[in-house]
């Protein structure tokens, strides 16, 4: 799943489809998913209007930048977060259910990923100490939110205040949320106060995917 949510960054516009599998069992056990995944996936990539980057396992072709690992030992190791699967594959049958959107005519490589980016899990009692640190040592932070989005904001753990310094100092701050799986982006739980503050914050499901998987193949994306 990091693979291929990288893969989306790195390539992007790619007019051929680039399909990752791989199996709970290696091919050479006597019961195994490495056939079946290897041949879905081959199923999937032949079908016209394919392209982009996507993981296909269980029977299931999900689109790179939705891919999770949910399961350690069940076949059903991956799910798609907060968007369709893709396509179904059944035996020869490849059910489809989310189209590809049109490509780019030009297809475009990026060589370089930024590893300055810190990942924050908020818990009860946690200070914002931790952000000067971060802040110091890093270009950005994701920092995993309270239930849709919400972050502690008074007495000594008001991040918001520490949020708005580091976003002076030109550090990208992205909130996250703590679901995996939320039907919509609710604004977050700071009673309103977050809106007077100069801060710039995405609301994007954990791991940076954006709402349509096609917004990360445009300029204004970020990763």
């Amino acid at each position: 799943a990091y693979t291929a949510a990288a893969l989306s960054y790195l390539v992007q516009n790619a007019p051929k489809p680039i399909v990752l599998t791989g199996s709970q069992k290696p091919m050479s056990a006597p019961v195994t998913d490495a056939k079946k995944n290897l041949l879905d996936s081959l199923r999937f990539a032949v079908q016209n209007d394919v392209h982009g980057v996507y993981v296909v396992f269980d029977g299931k072709a999900i689109v790179g930048t939705r891919a999770r690992k949910v399961r350690t030992k069940s076949y059903s190791a991956f799910e798609s977060i907060n968007y369709p699967i893709a396509a179904f594959i059944d035996g020869s049958q490849v059910f489809r259910y989310v189209g590809c959107e049109e490509a780019d005519p030009k297809v475009c490589f990026y060589h370089t990923l930024v590893p300055r980016v810190f990942p924050l899990k908020l818990m009860p009692g946690i200070t914002p100490d931790i952000l000067r640190y971060i802040g110091e040592h890093y270009d950005a932070i994701v920092i995993e939110g309270y239930g849709v989005g919400g972050l502690p904001f008074q007495g000594d753990q008001n991040f918001l205040d520490a949020l708005e310094t580091l976003t002076r100092k030109g550090k990208l701050v992205v909130l996250a949320l703590l679901l995996a799986i939320i039907p919509f982006a609710d604004p977050i739980h700071t009673e309103g106060k977050l809106k007077d503050l100069a801060l710039w914050i995405f609301f994007v499901q954990f791991r940076f995917p954006l709402k349509g998987h096609f917004r990360l193949n445009q300029k204004q994306s970020f990763g």
